[in-house]
């Protein structure tokens, strides 16, 4: 590094309060919740170890309609929509991905 000052700001001086990469995440945490930044509690749904896959289908836009106007009268996502009508066929669908995870301001 050179031993040039940029605008006028000398920081040889300057010690910082933690060492470098000590960071304290569960404060981190405690004060994005308290400010509301986090969306999910810390008591959130119990994984199983199950994965989540893509599954992307070709719909006409009609139907991509449908199922918007149909999400947003129920108040609930377009994934909801079509894993509830699954769910109503016998597909295995658990409660737990019925429930709506957006964000709520």
């Amino acid at each position: 590094m050179t031993s040039r000052k940029r605008a006028g700001l000398d920081l040889t001086q300057f010690e910082p309060k933690a060492p470098v990469g000590a960071a304290k995440p569960s404060l981190a945490a405690a004060i994005a919740r308290e400010e509301g930044f986090v969306s999910r509690s810390s008591a959130s749904a119990p994984r199983r170890g199950r994965r989540l896959v893509r599954q992307p289908i070709d719909i006409t836009e009609e139907l991509r309609a449908w199922l918007k106007e149909e999400a947003h009268r129920r108040g609930v996502t377009i994934r909801a929509v079509i894993l509830d009508a699954l769910k109503d066929k016998g597909a295995p669908v658990d409660e737990v991905d019925l429930v709506d995870r957006r964000r709520t301001y």
